[in-house]
């Protein structure tokens, strides 16, 4: 019996898929059921699955999460430990591998190859009055987002919008990294938040990831700091498309766009050093064309 491939690929994608929404709503779902506990206050979801942006299917979901809370304790600590132990035994029977992580930075797993789909619940977690210190350019980029016990807590202290100086200070120091062949990023880890810096260099996936979104979210602010609400309101492949006719007709920023859908799909095995020399073009086109900041 002759098999169609087509359909057959077509099937198991679809497959992973559905797997792959379920992950999504069952996290979401066991986080908001915190509220009241272990401390608690509120929870806001971030970036694609949001539902401000259509997700869009892939082998990697981000699943970005706020907490807010009355303090980072053990208390917390463990409740998240065994909402993440829980949540990864029943994403197994999906087939989807699982993390969870309180962490700064584009986190995606250890590994260049993808055997099978992730749900990575990457986490924020403040003090009800910590987002007011958070950099002006993050605030402003989460006022769209909506939380579920104060639905305008972010916008709330969304502040005034990142100017030239913010953009450029932002472009320069991802450049620099890029060039350098090295990041941090800080986890606190559970049960304690005690914090952790991690580093990287070019011999890991993690790093391939930051010269992949690095661009990414410097054009996104670039948009901002012209007032232009098309950075906030399009995915990232209409925001690239439109980003390209109307602001700076780069065709780095596009190749940096197919690269990162493919590392979703297929992990980031061969991406270097091309992704750092596309990422560092991009920047410095970006750097050339900012006004030169008093």
């Amino acid at each position: 019996m002759l098999i169609d491939t087509c359909r057959f690929a077509e099937t198991r994608a679809m497959s992973y898929e559905d797997n792959l929404r379920q992950a999504i709503q069952l996290t979401q779902a066991s986080l908001c059921a915190g509220i009241g506990k272990a401390g608690i206050l509120d929870v806001g979801f971030i970036g694609n699955t949001s539902g401000v942006y259509q997700w869009e299917p892939a082998l990697i979901a981000d699943i970005d999460v706020c907490l807010f809370v009355r303090q980072k304790d053990a208390v917390l600590g463990q409740w998240l430990l065994a909402r993440a132990n829980d949540l990864r035994a029943t994403l197994d029977r999906l087939g989807v591998d699982f993390e969870l992580r309180v962490l700064r930075g584009p986190y995606k797993p250890a590994r260049w190859n993808l055997v099978r789909p992730v749900a990575i619940a990457h986490l924020a977690v403040f003090l009800p009055t910590d987002f007011g210190q958070e950099p002006s350019a993050l605030r402003w980029a989460w006022r769209k987002y909506r939380c579920i016990v104060e639905p305008a807590r972010f916008s709330a202290y969304s502040g005034k919008p990142p100017g030239w100086p913010e953009l450029l200070e932002m472009a320069t120091r991802k450049l620099r990294r890029i060039q350098a062949e090295r990041i941090q990023m800080t986890e606190w880890e559970l049960p304690d938040f005690a914090s952790r810096v991690w580093e990287f260099n070019a011999s890991h996936p993690v790093f391939v990831e930051y010269c992949l979104e690095a661009p990414l979210l410097c054009a996104r602010n670039h948009g901002r700091v012209l007032g232009l609400p098309e950075s906030d309101r399009l995915s990232n492949r209409e925001y690239v498309a439109w980003y390209r006719r109307e602001v700076i007709a780069t065709v780095a920023l596009e190749k940096i766009l197919e690269m990162k859908e493919h590392a979703r799909q297929r992990g980031y095995a061969g991406m270097l050093p091309r992704a750092k020399d596309i990422a560092a073009q991009y920047l410095v086109e970006l750097i050339a064309r900012i006004p030169p900041v008093p």
